[in-house]
């Protein structure tokens, strides 16, 4: 499934090795503990970026770490070694690569305890997009208004070695609002469908990537808040067509016979607009407009004898939720005193 535009967010995988076994964990802001009874071992930040700095720490509840000649290799080379030396920075690779850290502490009895850890950046890109509308051509993508519909799609950027993993051989698990979204979420369900929040309202929509056998696992979420709508009005000229890079300003001159306009409600729900339509009340100084019922967001202005200004105004309403509407007034100058 392809949707466009979008708006791009990365996500960051973390595969964490302990000991002989493969252990992951994804909470955000939350470092990360492993203890296996001899060491624990904290990771923070516990979804590291790419080339990224990533602070490594120990403890031990059954000796003083304080007194003992601690080791830290990098991909099986030693980089730092030190009495009680507890911490250790280590910087991450690029996407899919590998970075192996071994930890060997010698206590003062002469016992060595050790930990290994693995750390395997990756990425996942979340994109989205709302049953809104937009005209033809339009710079951006339609953006979601009250309890209207939305759907995003996670792109996970996975490698097991140098093969990026594919998206149908991963599992997604989806949460709105922190509640889990069982139905939409499994093997290959990369994409979900939600309903935007309350006007003035806000959500949180989150996806858990996890590779099929549990060892790469990436999570992130996106705040999602409600927008405007927007009336603009379009000339519609018997030659050219509909200029929709140039919505009419305020103020428009008319000097042939007549002007024809046609209106569109930005960001309003396609689903809506389809069926039963959006609803469309033109007037002319104040008064209702003569319109064709056949074309509800089309205007006719017709340049009568004399001269003078009158004022245009159209207001869009949503038939299903009368909190969604938009308005958009403007004055014409035409050759009728009497306009």
């Amino acid at each position: 499934m392809k949707l466009i535009p979008y708006l791009k967010i990365s996500f960051l995988a973390l595969v964490v090795i302990v000991g002989p076994s493969t252990t992951v964990y994804a909470q955000n802001e939350i470092d990360a503990l492993f203890n296996d009874g001899n060491l624990s071992l904290r990771v923070s930040p516990e979804i590291p970026d790419p080339n990224t700095n990533v602070t490594l720490s120990i403890e031990s509840f059954s000796t003083n770490l304080g007194k003992a000649d601690i080791k830290w290799e990098v991909n099986g080379l030693l980089v730092k070694r030190g009495v009680g030396l507890v911490t250790f920075q280590v910087k991450t690779g690029a996407v899919g690569s590998v970075t192996q850290v071994k930890i060997s502490a010698q206590t003062k009895d002469g016992s060595v305890l050790t930990e290994n850890i693995t750390l395997r950046p990756g990425l996942v890109d979340i994109i989205w997009q709302a049953d809104s509308w937009t005209p033809p051509f339009y710079k951006g993508r339609g953006m979601p208004l009250a309890k209207t519909k939305l759907t995003a799609q996670a792109i996970p950027y996975m490698f097991d070695g140098k093969t990026r993993i594919p998206s149908k051989n991963l599992d997604y698990q989806w949460f709105y609002d922190f509640e889990p979204l069982q139905s939409q979420s499994g093997i290959g369900k990369d994409t979900v469908s939600v309903e935007s929040p309350d006007l003035f309202g806000q959500k949180n929509l989150m996806v858990k990537v996890a590779s099929l056998d549990g060892g790469i696992i990436a999570n992130e979420q996106i705040s999602l808040t409600p927008s405007e709508p927007l009336a603009l009005v379009w000339r519609d000229d018997p030659l050219s067509g509909l200029d929709y890079d140039h919505p009419t300003g305020s103020n428009i001159s008319l000097t042939g016979d007549e002007i024809s306009f046609e209106t569109g409600g930005i960001y309003f729900p396609k689903t809506h607009m389809a069926k039963p339509g959006l609803i469309y009340r033109w007037t002319q100084n104040a008064k209702p407009a003569l319109v064709d019922a056949k074309k509800p967001n089309t205007i006719i202005i017709r340049n009568p004898e004399g001269g003078g200004e009158g004022q245009i105004n159209i207001d869009i309403q949503d038939p299903f939720d009368t909190i969604i509407s938009a308005s958009k007034s403007f004055f014409i100058k035409t050759a009728s005193k009497n306009f």
